[in-house]
């Protein structure tokens, strides 16, 4: 963070200064009057003339921030932006994703001051799905209809027609509706919904539904008492009963709501070649991949159903697929529809995973979180179907996934808490031992994440506690080996923790993770996400990505995309000697909150209560807030540790980011104590963050 002086240069007093100046000036009035608005103006002997005399200051605060700044064609860094530039004619362009760009053409006086502000307009429509339940409907049943949208920026409004009327309007990402099915709607119908972004943007999709008559009336005699009930069939496929309903009436917006359904994704035919076998350590089995004859196979995906359980409240929508593993596969952040999660187009098995020998590994990239258990490198059980139960009450919705109860094995349970009213999930992962034995284990969750993009953005930036990190595994020749140490996140003169510094794949982890937090944010979609967590209880922090040079995305996709990953354990890395020894009747676990947010600049700091962008930039402040649940306040800047400079009152929700620049005092040392406090009404400290300004 650097101050840039402001005011005329150390240059002693002499007339030819002077009239060098008033020769610039003139000569400067003379160009810009003459000059056609659409011509671009040529460098002349004049600009060049110009350009030794005293540089001038530019200030770019175009909306919304993050947006590359270009000058006369070279790239200078990201709005808000004040740039040190040559006197002159200078055409600035601003530019963003999804957005139009924005150029202007400036002209500077020596040591002058001139600003380009305004707004990108949005130029990117929303996206829209609607989901059916059920999707074949009959008379007598109750049919909910769910619209989800998302969208670079923010949707405001969803409006939902069935056959030409409109039956539904919504402020936000996602909407439902119930329809009970009476006999006079048997046939076919249109559903058809509509999304709005802030900038006025809208898209329409329309689904055809047939609804069918009623199941005739069936005669039912009862089963004899001494006729023995036919015994469960277990197939490796299936997943055992669950007391979950199919469906729950619509209830007002601030309880939580949770419901089934399915989702349709295609996937390769690799269960066809996986055989069973059990690691005696744990009893826990194995599915090994005959990946020779399933390659043979010319193996092609196709349209696979998968049972899907859906919790939500006024913020979050979680998405579970209890056949893949139990994981978490979509976060949606509802006030601007965005995944934080990456998703997988298609289910493909890669040729990574923890299975030796090489020729039978495996691994599913599905996307989402998953549950790396009880080895490293992912787990046994990414792909096999779990067991899955639903704890309603007024208080909050918990999902409680569980891979087995059986005494002979070790036993893994994750519960994920969604509390009401806030944009927190809650995770509780538990490992138990009831064997006779102690047995050596790993015990992680991985999250992979591309921050409300398809793919990764350039301009993720990945927030880890600076420091020393150890090299898991790495293609990048210029970086440290498998096993040594490097310094984070500067090495050398590259900045790694922005994506765009990488070259080839990258897996670091954290040696001494001190700070209670580690997280990320995509200076593309606005979008970042916070993982709080206990660094004695579960010190394990990964990062791994793969890099724009990577050339194997072949294996786990069909689309091209790349992903980061964000792991945290118990253990502090994977390799043997940080193992940790299970005792026979003992059991591992931890807690941990997750949330995301939005439109902030960046993450500097985060707790559960509200994640903080702090930066210092050409003598002013940027200042960004998002609190995980509502919040009534006040908000307190302190500089040199009694320095009021800041303190207002807010009313804050997780969807309502605050954001705000300050110009530092002239009077106060560019290197002062800066203290950000976040405060509730009853004048509890929320968050307290301390740095210097270094400005």
């Amino acid at each position: 963070m650097s101050k840039i002086a402001q005011g005329p240069m150390a240059l002693g007093p002499s007339l030819g200064y002077v009239s060098t100046v008033l020769l610039a000036a003139v000569i400067v009035v003379i160009v810009a009057g003459c000059t056609p608005a659409s011509t671009p103006v040529q460098p002349t002997a004049t600009a060049a003339l110009i350009a030794g005399d005293e540089p001038a200051l530019l200030h770019v605060l175009v909306r919304p921030a993050d947006a590359t700044v270009l000058v006369d064609g070279e790239p200078h860094g990201l709005t808000p932006l004040t740039l040190s530039l040559a006197p002159g004619q200078h055409l600035v362009r601003v530019e963003k994703n999804g957005y139009q760009a924005l150029e202007k053409k400036v002209v500077l006086a020596p040591g002058g001051q001139a600003s380009v502000d305004g707004s990108l307009v949005d130029v990117t429509s929303p996206s829209l799905s609607i989901q059916l339940l059920p999707r074949q409907p009959r008379v007598g049943q109750q049919m909910l209809i769910y619209l989800t949208a998302f969208d670079n920026v923010a949707v405001t409004r969803l409006e939902l027609w069935i056959d030409d009327q409109h039956v539904l309007e919504e402020i936000g990402a996602t909407a439902y509706y119930s329809w009970d099915i009476s006999l006079g709607d048997v046939g076919q119908h249109v559903v058809m919904g509509r999304a709005y972004d802030v900038s006025g943007n809208e898209t329409t999709v329309e689904q055809d539904l047939i609804v069918a008559a009623p199941f005739p009336t069936a005669t039912f005699t009862p089963r004899p008492t001494d006729t023995p009930l036919p015994a469960p069939s277990a197939t490796a496929t299936s997943i055992p009963p669950t007391a979950t309903p199919t469906a729950r009436p619509t209830p007002p917006p601030a309880v939580n709501i949770y419901y089934e359904t399915t989702l349709s994704i295609p996937t390769y035919p690799y269960a066809d070649y996986l055989w069973q076998e059990t690691d005696l350590r744990y009893g826990v089995p194995m599915w090994r991949l005959n990946r020779a004859d399933y390659e043979a196979s010319s193996p092609a995906p196709v349209p696979q159903s998968y049972r899907a359980l859906v919790i939500e409240n006024e913020y979050l929508q979680l998405t579970f697929l209890p056949e893949l593993g139990g994981r978490l596969y979509r976060c949606v952040y509802k006030p601007t529809g965005q995944n934080i999660f990456y998703q997988n187009q298609v289910i493909k098995p890669s040729h990574w995973g923890p299975f030796m020998p090489a020729e039978h590994n495996w691994w599913l990239a599905a996307g989402g979180m998953e549950w790396a258990v009880p080895v490293h490198e992912h787990g046994y059980e990414f792909g096999v179907p779990w067991n899955y139960a639903v704890e309603a009450t007024s208080q909050d919705t918990t999902v409680v996934l569980w891979d087995s109860r059986d005494s002979d094995r070790l036993q893994f349970e994750v519960q994920i808490t969604l509390p009401p009213q806030q944009a927190v999930f809650i995770v509780r992962p538990r490992l138990t031992n009831p064997l006779t034995n102690d047995t050596e284990v790993q015990l992680w969750l991985n999250a992979m994440l591309t921050l409300g993009s398809q793919t990764i953005a350039p301009e993720t930036e990945f927030v880890l506690p600076e420091g020393p990190v150890v090299v898991h595994s790495t293609g990048d020749s210029l970086l440290a080996t498998e096993g040594k140490v490097m310094s984070w996140p500067i090495h050398g003169e590259r900045d790694l923790s922005r994506y765009a510094s990488w070259n080839q794949w990258l897996g670091v982890f954290v040696q001494q993770p001190e700070q209670n937090f580690v997280g990320a944010y995509n200076h593309t979609t606005g979008l970042g996400v916070a993982r709080i967590f206990s660094p004695q209880a579960a010190p394990g922090v990964k990062l791994f990505a793969f890099g724009p040079d990577f050339n194997d995305r072949g294996h786990y996709s069909d689309d091209d995309s790349q992903y980061f990953e964000l792991w945290g354990g118990a253990n502090r890395t994977f390799w043997p000697q940080d193992n940790l020894l299970l005792p026979a009747g003992g059991e591992i676990s931890w807690q941990e909150t997750w949330y995301p947010f939005s439109s902030i600049g960046g993450l500097t700091y985060a707790n559960k209560a509200a994640a903080l962008y702090l930066k210092g930039k050409g003598g002013q402040i940027d200042l960004g807030l998002s609190v995980s649940s509502p919040l009534q306040g006040q908000i307190r800047l302190i500089a040199a540790e009694e320095r009021i400079i800041l303190e207002q009152t807010v009313a804050l929700t997780p969807g309502d980011p605050w954001r705000q620049q300050i110009a530092w005092p002239d009077d106060l040392p560019s290197d002062a104590t800066l203290t950000f406090q976040l405060l509730d009404s009853k004048n509890k400290h929320l968050l307290d963050y301390s740095t210097r300004f270094d400005g």
